[in-house]
């Protein structure tokens, strides 16, 4: 679970993230009303999306940005 101090442009529960370590990828559901992005992509509503390698996510508003660093990743930073 991640906590962001109350935003407007933050649904209360905004998405789903989980991560498999056999499968070594994130997948990630958006359950809010004003979406996720991925560069310049919004990302799909009520469908996982699923990624494997490290990727950034913007919130709406562009107040918070969520990095998913995968651990083969993290070792060339």
């Amino acid at each position: 679970e991640i906590c962001l101090p109350e935003d407007l442009h933050l649904s209360k529960i905004h998405c789903y993230l989980f991560y498999s370590k056999t499968r070594r990828l994130f997948a990630i559901k958006d359950i809010s009303r004003n979406g996720i992005l991925v560069g310049s992509q919004k990302l799909p509503q009520n469908q996982f999306v699923f990624f494997r390698h490290t990727v950034q996510l913007s919130m709406p508003g562009g107040s918070y940005i969520l990095e998913l660093i995968f651990p083969e990743d993290s070792n060339s930073r």
